[in-house]
């Protein structure tokens, strides 16, 4: 499973890389999940989705840049 994280506080996103990372862990997921991308704001969030084509999203929705999620999956998904 490829991940992607946009989150415009760097805490919330090292939090999120730790849980993903512990839950793998802890359950010995070998379906190769990976982080492929984050951003801190909507732009480049958009940027790194397009790009990258995951398949999750993990997302902030009040977001710099790009704010609400019908604007954000209008304009990146």
């Amino acid at each position: 499973m490829r991940i992607v994280i946009v989150d415009s506080e760097e805490t919330s996103r090292e939090v999120i890389k730790q849980a993903i990372n512990t839950v793998v862990e802890t359950h010995k997921i070998k379906s190769g999940c990976k982080i492929v991308g984050e951003a801190a704001d909507g732009r480049k969030g958009c940027e790194i989705i397009v790009k990258e084509r995951p398949d999750l999203i993990i997302m902030d929705l009040e977001l710099p840049g790009k704010n609400g999620l019908s604007k954000f999956t209008a304009e990146c998904l």
